[in-house]
C-alpha cells in the first residue's frame, strides 16, 4: 500500500523535498538587509508620477547596465507595498527560485522523458549554493528573474512555439545581459538534439543585433572598470576553472585562494580541512560520473552517439553561457551561474541515464541517494561556510546595525547635514556609500563622512563645496 502510494505521488513527493531541502540550506538569508546597490536600486525607483514609471526604459548614463525589469521595476513594487521590509523581496525572490526549478523539470523531461531522472535535477537545482548572493542581496534580483525568461524560452521553443520564445527573450534583454546566449543554445539544441536546423532561431539572432546596437547607441558596453576585458588568454582559463568549482559547491573564496592554477593555498587547506573534504568527495563523485561514461561510450560502444552528443550539448550550453561574463577577470561572482548551470545538470543526468539504464533498480536508487546527500551536504557546507566569510552575509548585518542605531539616534535629519560613520570598508560597502542615507531621509542634500568627528569637521571646513555641511554634522554612536 505505502509503496504503491510513494509511485504514484513520486512526483509531488520528490517536489516537496526540494522545497523543502532548498529552503532550510536558504532559510537565513530570509534576515537579510538591505545593503550595497541594494540602496542605489531602491534611490532610483522611487518615484511619484506615471511618466516617471516610463522612464525606467530609457537607460541611466551613470550606470553600465539596463535592466528595468530586473532592478528598478521590482524595486519600486516592493518599496511601494512594503516600505523598507526587505523580507517580502526575499519571498518573492525564493518563489521565482522555486519556479525556475518547476520550468527546469518541464525541460529535462522533454529533453530525457523521465519524470523521476528530471526530479533528481530539480533537486540538484534547487539546493545548489550557487544561488546564496541571489538571495542576499536583492541588487541581483535580476539573476534570478532573467534565467526564468530564458528557461521559459526554451522550453517553449522545445513545444514549437517561437513567438512565444522570442517575446520571452526581449523580456529578458530588459531584465538581465545573460539572456543573450539563448539563440545560440537554441541552435545548439537544434544541432546535437533535433539534428534538424529550422532556422527559427535566425529571428533570435537579429533582435540579439537589434539590441546590441541600441545598447551601443544609448547605454554602451560595459568594457571599463571593473568590467574591463582580460586581454590575456590565462585569466580567462582561471575565471573557467573557478566557474567550474562553484558549479560544484566550491565557495566563491575558492578563486583568492589559489597560489598556482592547480594548488590551493596550505594554510586554507589546514583551516578549512573539513569544508574542502566534502567539496572534493562531491567533485570526485560529479566529475567521475560523467568521465566513467564518457570513456564507456567513446571506447565500448562505437555506435552510441547520443551520450556523446548529449555531452556536447551541456558542456556547450554552459560555455556558451558563460562567455557574456568569462572574459571580466576582475568581475567574477557565482550568481552569474543559475543559466549556465543548466549545461552541467544535463551533463549529470545524461550519465546517469546510461549509466543506469534501470532506475527503477535497488542499485541506482542507492548511487542516486548517495550522490544527492553527498550533494546536498557539500552544498549545506559551502553556505555554512559563506555565512562566516562571503561579503554578502557581513554587509547584511553592518548595514542593518548602522541603520537600526541611526534611526534610533536621528529619526530626522535637517537638509544639508553630514552624518559621521566610524571608517571602515565593509561600513562603506555596506551603506552603498552615499546611497543609504539619501535614500532613507529622502534627501539627495545628505552627505555620509566615513571618519571621525576631528576628521569630519576638518574635511567639511576646508573644502569649498561642502562648507555647507560643517554647521550640521551629527556623529553616528
Amino acid at each position: 500500500m505505502f509503496k504503491k502510494l510513494l509511485r504514484q505521488n513520486f512526483i509531488f513527493i520528490g517536489f516537496g523535498i526540494g522545497i523543502l531541502l532548498s529552503f532550510g540550506l536558504f532559510f537565513k538569508t530570509f534576515s537579510a538587509y538591505y545593503f550595497q546597490d541594494d540602496w542605489f536600486s531602491l534611490e532610483i525607483s522611487r518615484i511619484s508620477n506615471f511618466i516617471e514609471f516610463l522612464n525606467f526604459l530609457k537607460p541611466r548614463p551613470d550606470i553600465v547596465y539596463f535592466r528595468p525589469l530586473g532592478m528598478q521595476i521590482p524595486f519600486f513594487l516592493m518599496q511601494s507595498l512594503f516600505g523598507l521590509n526587505p523580507l517580502p523581496f526575499k519571498i518573492l525572490t525564493y518563489l521565482i527560485h522555486l519556479l525556475n526549478g518547476y520550468v527546469i523539470y518541464l525541460i529535462l523531461n522533454k529533453l530525457f522523458n523521465n519524470q523521476k531522472l528530471s526530479l533528481y535535477g530539480v533537486i540538484i537545482y534547487l539546493t545548489s549554493s550557487i544561488h546564496l548572493t541571489v538571495f542576499y542581496w536583492s541588487a541581483t534580483f535580476a539573476f534570478i528573474l532573467g534565467p526564468l525568461f530564458y528557461f521559459l524560452g526554451f522550453y517553449f521553443y522545445l513545444l514549437k512555439k517561437p513567438k512565444f520564445t522570442w517575446l520571452l527573450f526581449i523580456l529578458g534583454l530588459l531584465t538581465n545581459e545573460m539572456i543573450i546566449s539563448l539563440p545560440v543554445t537554441i541552435l545548439l539544441w537544434e544541432t546535437f538534439y533535433k539534428k534538424k536546423i529550422t532556422y527559427n532561431f535566425i529571428f533570435g539572432f537579429l533582435l540579439l543585433v537589434i539590441y546590441f546596437g541600441w545598447r551601443m547607441i544609448n547605454v554602451g558596453l560595459p568594457f571599463g572598470g571593473a568590467y574591463r576585458l582580460s586581454s590575456e588568454i590565462l585569466p580567462v582559463i582561471k575565471n573557467f576553472r573557478n566557474y567550474v568549482l562553484w558549479t560544484l559547491n566550491w565557495p566563491e573564496e575558492i578563486q583568492n585562494q589559489f597560489i598556482s592554477f592547480l594548488s590551493l593555498n596550505r594554510v586554507f587547506i589546514k583551516e578549512f580541512s573539513g569544508y574542502i573534504l566534502f567539496f572534493l568527495v562531491n567533485s570526485v563523485f560529479i566529475i567521475g560520473i560523467v568521465i566513467t561514461t564518457l570513456v564507456k561510450y567513446l571506447f565500448f560502444n562505437h555506435n552510441e552517439n547520443k551520450i556523446i552528443h548529449i555531452s556536447l550539448f551541456g558542456s556547450l550550453w554552459f560555455i556558451v553561457c558563460l562567455v557574456p561574463v568569462l572574459f571580466f577577470s576582475n568581475h567574477a561572482y557565482a550568481y552569474y551561474l543559475p543559466i549556465p548551470f543548466f549545461g552541467i545538470l544535463i551533463l549529470i543526468l545524461s550519465s546517469w541515464q546510461q549509466l543506469f539504464k534501470n532506475t527503477e533498480s535497488k542499485k541506482s536508487y542507492l548511487i542516486i541517494a548517495i550522490f544527492l546527500s553527498v550533494w546536498i551536504l557539500s552544498s549545506w557546507k559551502n553556505i555554512i561556510f559563506n555565512y562566516d566569510v562571503h561579503w554578502a552575509p557581513r554587509r547584511a548585518k553592518i548595514a542593518k546595525e548602522i541603520i537600526g542605531k541611526l534611526l534610533v539616534q536621528y529619526p530626522t535629519l535637517p537638509n544639508n547635514a553630514a552624518v559621521v560613520i566610524f571608517r571602515n570598508d565593509e561600513n562603506k560597502w555596506a551603506l552603498g556609500d552615499q546611497n543609504a542615507l539619501k535614500y532613507l531621509y529622502w534627501n539627495q542634500n545628505i552627505a555620509t563622512f566615513y571618519g571621525n568627528s576631528v576628521e569630519a569637521q576638518k574635511f567639511f571646513t576646508q573644502n569649498e563645496k561642502t562648507t555647507i555641511y560643517k554647521e550640521n554634522i551629527f556623529l553616528l554612536k
